[in-house]
């Protein structure tokens, strides 16, 4: 008699996102990945002005490379690897005809983001904290010393605003917001289980990381005035104390919410360009609005007048000369993106952010959701949402999958379970 024994369901596990030896193939992804930060901070820093505009532009392209050389180390699939080829290609086809404007940006998020495929999240985040913190004291420690270049206050009507060695005052806060992000999801968030669960314990002396953290945004804020921004980064400082202190959860996994976090971004997408195209300049109630936003809304509008949505985007001119009264600059980041990089393409950065916040909820992973959140509403005043360097939450879109997959091999599972015991 043949007796067939059933063999168990393999059960997947999930490993945590710190677990295991670091690969030679994630060391090449750091290496690209700490280029790219210190050459943002160059860039957007008086050490342009000492280094040279080309310094810059060589890890740039650097960066780009070494990007390309993890993707073909350890990328199987091939269509994965064409386009990394042909986006580096682009790259440099772009410098040498001078013509890397914002389409270089949006080139080097594809790359890091190709590249970041089978990285541990949580340890990008700490390498990401690293590296821009050595930055930003850099930066803050050439300012006071005196090495770098120190342009006066900015006066701005009542605001008397400094600039910290960065070529803009409001950059040393937006940078800081990404400190704050990564370094809050890498050091205090709840790490995961190997089984797919989540630890019970909680990291200790959170409470002088978090006072620690909202004294630094504190200081910026008096420095630079950058309302916001500050607005921004004691959101998140709040929703952690709210969410994980006092354990009080706005993002429990049920259907309704997973249905927001799906939406949140269009939604608010949608928000800001209806406000925008409907804005009457020389109207009280629309210059009031304007004057709330801190000028976002009228710059929007004079965007839509000047250039309109296309499919596949434009090139956009503008113009920071704030002593001549010339500035043109969209800030928001939905109504940047949608005008600059058209509307296809914006709508796959939408789904991108629809798709990580389904996710996170879906797998609890708390930190990450408040992140999203966070981001979601400060992409209404600022341009984050495709800059990995204010804003690293865009590279966890791949671990985001694996969240999705692990999500439904456990319905599978459960479906299985059920139909075993009947």
């Amino acid at each position: 008699m043949n007796i067939k024994i059933r063999k168990p369901d393999r059960i997947p596990v999930r490993i945590a996102q710190d677990a295991g030896m670091i690969s030679l193939e994630e060391l090449v992804f750091y290496a690209a990945m700490i280029l790219y930060v210190i050459q943002t901070y160059i860039f957007h820093s008086e050490f342009e002005h000492v280094l040279g505009a080309s310094v810059s532009k060589t890890l740039r392209m650097l960066c780009l490379f070494v990007c390309l050389a993890k993707i073909l180390l350890a990328e199987t699939n091939i269509a994965i690897r064409i386009v990394a080829v042909a986006g580096a290609l682009g790259g440099f086809i772009m410098v040498i005809q001078k013509q890397a404007g914002a389409g270089i940006n949006l080139l080097m998020l594809v790359m890091l983001m190709l590249a970041a495929k089978d990285i541990p999240f949580r340890r990008l985040c700490k390498v990401m904290f690293w590296s821009c913190l050595a930055c930003m004291l850099a930066v803050l420690a050439g300012f006071y010393e005196g090495t770098l270049y120190q342009p006066p206050m900015l006066e701005y009507q009542t605001r008397v605003r400094e600039y910290l060695g960065f070529t803009y005052v409001s950059f040393g806060p937006i940078y800081f917001l990404n400190l704050l992000f990564c370094g809050l999801y890498a050091y205090t968030g709840r790490p995961t289980k190997e089984n797919g669960g989540r630890c019970d314990e909680m990291p200790v002396r959170t409470w002088f990381i978090l006072i620690g953290a909202a004294a630094w945004n504190y200081w910026f804020y008096k420095e630079t005035d950058t309302t916001l921004i500050f607005l921004v980064g004691m959101l998140f400082i709040l929703l952690y104390i709210v969410e994980i202190k006092l354990e009080i959860d706005f993002f429990r996994d049920n259907r309704f919410i997973r249905f927001l976090a799906a939406v949140v971004f269009p939604l608010l997408a949608l928000f800001i360009y209806e406000v925008s195209v409907h804005f009457v300049p020389g109207n009280a109630f629309w210059e009031r609005i304007d004057d709330l936003s801190h000028n976002r809304v009228g710059l929007n509008y004079e965007g839509l007048q000047k250039y309109g949505v296309h499919l596949f985007g434009q090139v956009i001119k503008q113009n920071t000369n704030t002593a001549k009264g010339e500035y043109f600059y969209i800030d928001s980041g939905y109504m940047k993106a949608l005008l600059n990089y058209g509307f296809i393409l914006f709508c796959v950065i939408l789904l991108l952010y629809s798709v990580m916040f389904f996710a996170a909820v879906a797998e609890r992973d708390i930190v990450l959701c408040m992140w999203l959140l966070c981001i979601a509403c400060y992409a209404v005043i600022n341009n984050n949402i495709i800059s990995p360097v204010e804003n690293a939450s865009i590279l966890a879109f791949w671990y985001c999958l694996d969240l999705l997959k692990w999500d439904r091999e456990k319905k599978r599972r459960n479906i299985v379970s059920r139909n075993t015991k009947s």
